[in-house]
């Protein structure tokens, strides 16, 4: 299907976007598509409900912004992904995208940022050769910018990773 999500805020949800493939097979994988566009999504609180929520000493934490399944063709366009870095600890943060065996477009033209995530990109595939183009991107303070495991055709460039200094 289609999903097109604009000017909007997702705030302490456990996933806020989650794409798959369709599972009846009637529209083909090329034509599953997300547009997300300028949109906020924040972490800023715990979460109190009991359904697929990582616990973390008795604290229900959020698992990631956007969560792509076997989807392809997602366009992402300034957009910020955040996380309240005082309220948890670093193992407790979410992850800005998860993707798995997935392919999505950033621009630098419409940049996006992550700041005080887990992860702020977390990609992964089983040998599918997908497309990921991360264009003008900005992380700040995230414990991994870009995790790529068993990544194809992957193109990072014109994009800052800010890393404050260790406390140790």
């Amino acid at each position: 299907g289609r999903i097109i999500a604009e000017n909007s805020t997702f705030r302490n949800n456990n996933i806020s976007i989650y794409l798959e493939k369709e599972k009846l097979n009637s529209i083909p994988l090329s034509h599953n598509r997300l547009i997300v566009d300028n949109c906020i999504f924040e972490t800023n609180n715990r979460l109190y409900e009991n359904i697929h929520i990582r616990k973390s000493d008795d604290n229900f934490t959020a698992f990631s912004h956007i969560k792509l399944e076997n989807s392809n063709r997602i366009q992402l366009r300034n957009n910020q992904f955040l996380c309240n870095t005082e309220v948890f600890q670093p193992h407790e943060r979410p992850i800005g995208i998860f993707s798995f065996n997935s392919s999505f477009i950033t621009n630098y033209l419409y940049p996006n940022v992550f700041s005080g995530l887990k992860e702020g990109i977390l990609a992964t595939h089983s040998g599918t050769p997908d497309y990921i183009k991360i264009d003008g991107m900005e992380f700040n303070d995230c414990i991994h910018s870009l995790v790529l495991e068993g990544t194809n055709y992957t193109v990072v460039q014109r994009s800052q990773f800010n890393i404050p200094p260790s406390s140790n």
